[in-house]
């Protein structure tokens, strides 16, 4: 999953979702330096991640984005999932999805400050560029993949997963509603203290 389904998964519980949305930015001095509820969003980002690495569906999906990007088919994948639970938005949450982003975007405006002042002018380039919307449509996944094509080490370009998606569109929408189903049913035991968290 990328910044959509991270967020929508702790939101609204402040800290515990900038921990989340921030957790592959932060780093080891960073996080011990914030408070615990943060934290815990780390953590259970990277519960987040290991269970979609391992998932059956997850691994049917990667295979379809190599022959596009390569290494980078799991960096794709996680983009591409995004758009799937924003297809999928009013299966998942009765909050509709532009008041929904609304809601986030005023949310981390109020509270960039508990995050390092570094990982703050990410923040507030999310709430001012209005990331969230650009997952809602093939058109505006490409502003989304042409910039990570600036942020990749190697030549690569992530665009080219575009035919694919629309070719694999009803499998991938199929596999997508499993995973974040099961997703759904285990992000209680991430979030619950008793589990580790």
């Amino acid at each position: 999953m990328n910044y959509l389904g991270h967020i929508s998964l702790t939101f609204p519980a402040t800290s515990i979702t900038l921990g989340n949305l921030t957790a592959d930015l932060l780093s080891l001095k960073q996080i011990d330096a914030v408070d615990q509820d943060i934290k815990a969003g780390v953590v259970f980002h990277r519960k987040l991640d290991a269970f979609c690495d391992a998932h059956e569906s997850y691994k049917t999906m990667l295979p379809i984005f190599k022959p596009a990007v390569g290494r980078y088919a799991p960096v794709a994948l996680d983009i591409i999932l995004d758009y799937f639970l924003a297809k999928n938005w009013s299966h998942f949450y009765t909050l509709p999805y532009e008041i929904f982003s609304d809601q986030v975007y005023k949310m981390l405006k109020q509270n960039a400050s508990k995050l390092p002042d570094s990982i703050q002018l990410f923040i507030l380039k999310i709430v001012e560029d209005r990331w969230l919307r650009r997952y809602s449509s093939l058109d505006e996944m490409k502003f989304v993949l042409d910039r990570m094509n600036r942020k990749a080490k190697f030549d690569v370009d992530f665009t080219k997963t575009i035919p694919e998606i629309v070719l694999h569109s009803e499998f991938l929408n199929e596999e997508f509603l499993k995973l974040f189903e099961a997703i759904v049913k285990e992000k209680e035991n991430w979030l619950n203290p008793q589990n580790g968290n």
